[in-house]
């Protein structure tokens, strides 16, 4: 309860979140050592209780089109989308053509505040828009690459975190408005 009524009174006072909530570690990944970056477990938490909160408000405004994070429409759902499509083509003998864009460093491209000014056009309250802008712009982040870490602490201009709750409803008003 004192983590919620925190993160309450920040929204209502427009405050920014807590510098060790803006402070995140970058990891290498997989082969090619694709970074991630997670955000602070607090910010996790409240993110996620919000947007859980308000998946029906998601479903107002993100584009059919969309598919992954969206309430009732995985990848899963789309891929079975894509396979009855080319069995009803086969069958009927039909040219079937499919295109796939490659979003990967999707993350690392996004303009969270882009994003943000998108969903305030959608109703996201300007006190939220706020406090999520600002943990954008507070962002630290510690790098390490196996057992080495960068000396200092690096802020990012732009992308959005794997490990952000928000990041995917900024990615979903972006891509909707498309």
């Amino acid at each position: 309860q004192d983590l919620a009524d925190f993160w309450n009174e920040l929204i209502a006072r427009r405050g920014s979140p807590p510098k060790v909530w803006c402070q995140q570690r970058a990891v290498t990944v997989g082969e090619k050592g694709r970074p991630i970056t997670i955000a602070a477990l607090a910010w996790r938490i409240c993110g996620s209780a919000i947007i859980k909160n308000n998946r029906l408000w998601v479903l107002d405004w993100v584009h059919e089109d969309c598919h992954g994070c969206v309430p009732g429409k995985s990848t899963d759902n789309f891929h079975a989308l894509q396979v009855s499509a080319i069995l009803c083509a086969i069958s009927e003998k039909l040219a079937y053509v499919q295109a796939h864009i490659d979003n990967s460093k999707c993350h690392d491209r996004v303009n969270p505040y882009q994003g943000l000014e998108c969903l305030t056009q959608v109703g996201l309250p300007d006190e939220l828009c706020h406090l999520i802008g600002d943990f954008y712009k507070a962002r630290e982040v510690f790098v390490s690459v196996e057992s080495a870490y960068h000396p200092t602490t690096l802020q990012p201009t732009n992308g959005i975190l794997q490990g952000c709750p928000w990041s995917m409803v900024l990615l979903l008003i972006i891509m909707s408005c498309w």
